[in-house]
């Protein structure tokens, strides 16, 4: 159902660079606008991630929701628009750098969050 509401499935390792991430993050990074939709499965648990470039604060927020438990973790959690991009054996895993939220200090434990991997 995600899937047709335009929510990107990135469980596992796709087969190949996805355009409409790639768009996301070079969006992101030249200040422009930029929402993108993320579904996977973690531990046979379905999970949703909406992903918002903040112009304003020129980060990117993003939001985890678990529908079938009806909720949220994390609500607006920041990320640098500079993605790191690694390669391990032909495999590229493609990674957001976790921030400080500057709208809400808090003492928060910073964790770097997996967009998504694909193979080359």
């Amino acid at each position: 159902q995600l899937e047709a509401k335009g929510y990107i499935n990135v469980t596992g390792c796709l087969d190949e660079e996805n355009e409409t991430i790639s768009e996301f993050i070079d969006n992101a990074g030249n200040r422009r606008p930029a929402v993108l939709r993320l579904t996977s499965n973690e531990n046979d648990d379905l999970c949703a991630k909406i992903l918002l470039y903040d112009k304003d604060y020129n980060f990117i927020q993003m939001w985890t929701m678990y529908p079938n438990r009806q909720q949220a973790v994390a609500p607006g959690k920041c990320f640098s628009t500079d993605v790191v991009s690694s390669d391990k054996d032909g495999v590229v895993t493609v990674t957001l750098k976790n921030i400080q939220n500057p709208t809400v200090p808090t003492e928060e434990i910073l964790q770097d969050e997996m967009l998504y991997k694909w193979k080359k």
